[in-house]
């Protein structure tokens, strides 16, 4: 039976604006067996983020990616997360593709690089992990606030579905950063609290990227649920559950 990789929705939806400012680069698709390569020179572009799309054709397998001679990801095929994706934000002279377990259909590839300089502060997954991603999201949305607002006084849904209840946890998870025996069990529980906001305000979101001077801090809140799962182990239709079972260990 075919094994069916596809990098996420969430992962392809940031790509949208940065596909909007600069054309996407293609990479080759086709079929390839281990011990094939995939070699894309791309002269020292900034690379944002890569779109592939791949299945397994007989058994489990991984594709490696190398930027410049460093492996900077590699995907299973199939995926264990559906949602999964990823990104490079460096200077790259060569992208390569290598395949390992199976032979692999690659369906889809494209390397996005952005046409300008994004305004304002970035998400940056590091800084999240030495603070944490409450001081993110308030870094994020800090001094936006007035500019959802429209001329008729009438609020940006951004605003009011995700910023505002947004900021409200994050505040509370950025206190509980500075306490020095804060229980890691409360931190967990208001991150997947921000990651459920951003996943319930997705397609909202989605529909934000293509025409928004808030692209940016879009694709940046989609990286964040991205990221808080990952770190958190946690698949992004069991974040509910998750929540309450965190809620109720901490009850007790």
């Amino acid at each position: 039976m075919k094994k069916i990789f596809l990098t996420s929705l969430v992962g392809l939806a940031t790509l949208l604006p940065l596909a909007a400012q600069a054309e996407a680069i293609k990479g080759d698709t086709g079929k390839f067996c281990p011990g094939a390569q995939v070699v894309k020179n791309l002269d020292g572009s900034y690379v944002e983020r890569v779109f592939i799309a791949a299945e397994g054709i007989r058994n489990d397998g991984f594709i490696h990616v190398y930027a410049d001679g460093v492996k900077v990801q590699r995907i299973g095929i199939p995926g264990y997360d559906p949602d999964y994706t990823f990104r490079i934000r460096r200077n790259v002279q060569e992208l390569k593709l290598t395949f390992e377990g199976t032979c692999a259909r690659v369906l889809d590839y494209k390397i996005f690089t952005p046409a300008q300089a994004p305004k304002g502060p970035r998400y940056s997954r590091d800084r999240a992990m030495e603070t944490s991603w409450g001081a993110e999201v308030l870094n994020l949305i800090d001094g936006i606030d007035d500019s959802l607002v429209r001329d008729d006084l009438t609020v940006d849904p951004l605003y009011t579905n995700v910023l505002r209840p947004l900021k409200k946890i994050a505040m509370y998870e950025r206190a509980s950063e500075n306490e020095r025996n804060t229980r890691s069990l409360i931190k967990t529980l208001r991150a997947l609290k921000m990651a459920e906001i951003i996943r319930d305000n997705r397609t909202y979101m989605f529909n934000k990227l293509e025409n928004s001077e808030h692209e940016y801090l879009v694709a940046d809140l989609l990286s964040i649920l991205e990221d808080v799962l990952e770190h958190t182990d946690v698949k992004q239709n069991r974040i509910g559950e998750t929540i309450k079972f965190l809620e109720e260990e901490l009850a007790e």
